[in-house]
């Protein structure tokens, strides 16, 4: 770690963490004041004697999931964040709670960065590789964390905005004091020592991509084995570039990046609908699947990936709804299982790689809302809190997540979208809508 890198480290009113401790600028002491209500689709009315949902008199018949005691009424963890009365001062005390435990996490890595002599990369929160790269970053707080950022092989400099994501069953053993450097599991490690045998989805999230980083980009793409993109941002929101193009349209064909040539094969809409609410300025939401044909330059065989860019999602802000983020992560989950089994050699086994433009709000809702779902429908290695439905597996993740990339989840509105998808998912909106 440079001087410079240091010094920064030291003066706190220039301290490129102090801005992500956004409890230093945003929470009172008295806590988050906002609440937001959970969104129910129109003409169903919650239960809450029951736990149970009305549509036109009549019981909504649910999803069987794990920790639901029957077919009509919701898990009790998410009856209790429905609650009238206490539901949304529920969910933004976890917000709070999930906001804290990241203050914590930044201020320890900041005195150990200030303390340090010699070893900077032993802590693994540490953002030093992401600092001294400062052009590779697309905004200049949010950095992967050194223990499960995603290295470059095979090159003299290693660095790519992106990390590692993945749930796993396993607690990650924190250090309870931030003076003191904190043992943490790498991923493998967390899976290696699960005794639930559950496995969950591995993601990578990162930024979208960079003119400076196109080559890196699909870099990862081929080393990862990866076959399936998700792109959670248009390319302008507002006038800024939130994303540059990093593919080749139907009129340019192709494209190369480094040693990696990318073919346009096709493109198609898979959803597309306009946003109702007034306020939005009529956004489109759509669901744009391209398939793209990508070759390395050393003549091995060619793999194809299937690149979904949604385009109904506005930085810091939520859909209307969530049927076309339901639909995105069905798409997603869909092609991930398809490509895996058409792909050979297990080329196509690799993670999902998820970006909004930033890597962490919108990425951090979708890998959310997928790995929830894929809990909630795996009824195996239960513990009791589990099989009760006790158990906030919103919470539970988005927690994890936090640990793997800062500000996944980034505001309390996506939280509260996050259970509103998952609680959509359950009364089986998103079928209904298809039929």
């Amino acid at each position: 770690m440079s001087d410079n890198s240091k010094s920064l480290f030291v003066n706190q009113a220039f301290n490129p963490f102090f801005s992500n401790i956004r409890q230093n600028m945003e929470l009172s002491p008295s806590g988050i004041k906002e609440r937001i209500p959970v969104r129910f689709p129109e003409g169903m009315q919650y239960k809450p004697e029951n736990g149970s949902v009305m549509k036109n008199g009549k019981d909504q018949p649910l999803r069987h999931c794990v920790g639901m005691l029957d077919n009509y009424t919701l898990p009790p963890w998410l009856q209790r964040c429905l609650a009238p009365d206490t539901g949304e001062t529920l969910i933004a005390k976890s917000y709070e709670q999930i906001e804290n435990s990241e203050q914590k996490r930044l201020k320890g890595v900041m005195a150990h960065h200030c303390q340090a002599k010699d070893s900077f990369l032993d802590h693994p929160f540490s953002i030093v590789s992401a600092m001294e790269k400062g052009a590779l970053n697309r905004y200049n707080n949010i950095w992967p964390f050194e223990y499960n950022r995603v290295k470059l092989r095979n090159k003299t400099n290693d660095y790519i905005n992106a990390s590692y994501i993945q749930y796993s069953d396993v607690d990650t053993a924190l250090a309870s004091s931030s003076s003191q450097v904190p043992t943490l599991l790498s991923l493998q490690e967390q899976n290696d020592t699960c005794g639930t045998g559950r496995r969950y989805p591995k993601y990578i999230s990162t930024q979208g991509p960079l003119p400076a980083t196109f080559d890196d980009f699909w870099a990862v793409v081929w080393d990862e084995n990866s076959s399936v993109i998700v792109m959670l941002t248009k390319e302008a929101e507002m006038n800024r570039i939130k994303c540059h193009r990093y593919w080749p349209t139907e009129a340019e064909k192709s494209k190369t990046f480094g040693s990696i040539t990318i073919q346009f094969v096709s493109e198609t809409e898979q959803l597309s609908t306009r946003s109702t609410s007034k306020s939005d300025g009529e956004i489109e939401d759509g669901i744009t699947l391209r398939i793209l044909e990508i070759r390395r330059d050393d003549g091995q065989e060619s793999r194809i990936i299937h690149h979904f860019h949604y385009s109904g999602w506005q930085d810091h802000g939520v859909p209307d709804n969530p049927l076309g983020t339901l639909k995105l992560v069905e798409l997603a989950q869909k092609s991930q299982t398809e490509l895996k089994q058409q792909h050979k050699q297990n080329a196509g086994d690799g993670p999902m790689i998820v970006h909004c433009s930033a890597g962490c709000g919108r990425t951090g809702a979708f890998c959310t809302i997928d790995t929830v779902i894929q809990r909630l429908s795996d009824p195996n290695h239960l513990n009791e809190e589990e099989r009760a439905g006790e158990i906030d597996l919103v919470y539970q993740t988005v927690s994890k997540f936090r640990e793997q990339r800062m500000s996944m989840v980034q505001t309390l509105r996506q939280l509260v979208f996050v259970y509103e998808a998952i609680l959509w998912w359950i009364l089986r909106i998103d079928c209904a809508q298809q039929q």
